[in-house]
């Protein structure tokens, strides 16, 4: 865990939006991060960035310690988990 003057860890959490009840557990996953004193970040927490989406999930890979991917069957065939797929493989290289 942290000191009290160092700032939390902050994780980026990448997923897939397979279904509600998916959605609702990686919520839950990402409050509990919280709770636990991880800076947790998820797209659920933002109505819309104002420079985008595409935006968004670029500084949120750059900003963050730790990205935390949520493997699924559908992960890297949806809109927003392909592309996040595809710049944290860019920045890993």
């Amino acid at each position: 865990m942290t000191t009290p003057d160092a700032a939390p860890p902050r994780v980026f959490i990448s997923y897939s939006h397979d279904s509600p009840a998916h959605e609702a557990n990686v919520l839950a996953l990402a409050d509990r991060l919280r709770r636990d004193g991880i800076d947790a970040v998820l797209d659920q927490y933002e109505s819309f960035p104002p420079n985008g989406w595409i935006a968004w999930m670029k500084q949120q890979i750059r900003d963050a310690r730790f990205v935390l991917v949520i493997c699924t069957e559908a992960y890297g065939s949806g809109r927003g988990a392909a592309y996040e797929h595809q710049i944290a493989e860019q920045v890993l290289y």
